[in-house]
């Protein structure tokens, strides 16, 4: 039951993370209402900067098809006090190396002014590159970002 999961988990010292990732779960003050609810240290999040889509089940915004979405500098904004990572996920690169529908650079200033420290992982689900590919552009994005941040 619910209550013997929540007491293994404190137990074991274990965390949960709810990540957005489709429908409600991209729907930021929902998971808010979750977390506060459950009121527990072991329940966290894990934003994903690209799960936003609130009218497709894996919540994914590739390719800006998503028709109805939660926004998504504002839902990291709401889920990083909770979060125990971060998932810089990628779809698509510019000629400069930027992603073609996020800002990083902005992301990144939303962990840096809510004192995050955490990791953060790394995704790609483009189809332009291979995955080893994309997932070494993402990982230079994030870089270059925090370096741009750090120079301001």
């Amino acid at each position: 039951n619910a209550l013997a999961d929540r007491l293994l988990a404190e137990h074991q010292e274990i965390h949960v993370l709810i990540e957005n990732h489709g429908l409600q779960s991209s729907d930021a003050s929902f998971i808010l209402d979750v977390i506060q609810a459950v009121d527990n240290p072991y329940l966290g999040t894990l934003p994903d900067f690209g799960n936003w889509c609130l009218n497709a089940e894996w919540g994914s915004t590739a390719n800006n098809s998503c028709t109805e979405t939660y926004d998504r500098y504002q839902g990291v904004s709401e889920l990083i006090p909770y979060a125990k990572g971060l998932s810089a996920k990628s779809y698509a690169f510019d000629d400069t190396g930027q992603e073609t529908i996020m800002d990083y650079a902005r992301f990144l200033q939303i962990a840096i002014d809510h004192g995050y420290e955490g990791y953060i992982g790394i995704e790609y689900e483009g189809s332009l590159l291979s995955e080893p590919d994309g997932i070494r552009a993402t990982k230079s994005l994030l870089e270059e970002s925090w370096a741009s941040i750090q120079r301001l």
